[in-house]
């Protein structure tokens, strides 16, 4: 009875999310990506600085969760992986999510992302600003070859128009194109 318990969330993903128990009372909206329409939007309350869902999974695709504008509060939209698994979610000045394989993957991505910033901001001569920015160009190509599945196309495509025609060249012959995200499922 156990074992068919454990395996009844297959094809779903749980969600369980934290915020400051300040927004207690506003939504939190999943929105799939890109281009939502509002019949695909899902959404829940926070209740004691936590929210949670349960989303069927059966394909992989990106979303973004983000608290109602309402809110006013400075909490940053995360972008996520829908993908079987329980993933944590906290919604803050910097969100983050970690717990299944995509969703853990992209949050490295992204801490990566945020230190190279990070070390833009104090360098202090040109020459250092432009190694750091070829090197936050190369872990994001790199990061799109390794995912060559929704993810990958997803952030191919948020990236089309800084890409050179090298690097697209690059990744088009991996056949990352075919990942680009084109509507929204759901």
């Amino acid at each position: 009875m156990m074992l068919f318990a454990g395996c009844s969330d297959t094809g779903r993903l749980v969600i369980n999310g934290t915020v400051d128990s300040r927004y207690d009372g506003f939504n939190v909206y999943l929105v799939p990506q890109p281009r939502p329409v509002a019949d695909i939007v899902d959404s829940t309350r926070i209740k004691n600085g936590k929210f949670s869902f349960k989303i069927d999974a059966d394909s992989v695709y990106v979303s973004h969760l983000s608290i109602s504008k309402r809110a006013k509060a400075p909490i940053q939209m995360i972008l996520t992986v829908i993908e079987p698994g329980v993933l944590d979610v906290c919604l803050d000045t910097i969100s983050t999510a970690h717990g299944t394989p995509l969703n853990d993957k992209l949050q490295c991505w992204k801490e990566s992302l945020q230190e190279s910033y990070r070390k833009m901001s104090l360098a202090t001569e040109k020459g250092e600003r432009e190694e750091i920015a070829d090197n936050l160009a190369r872990t994001t190509i790199d990061f799109i070859k390794d995912n060559p599945n929704p993810l990958g196309g997803f952030i191919y495509m948020m990236y089309d128009k800084v890409l050179t025609a090298g690097q697209k060249a690059e990744l088009d012959s991996l056949g990352i194109d075919k990942w680009k995200a084109h509507v929204s499922k759901r």
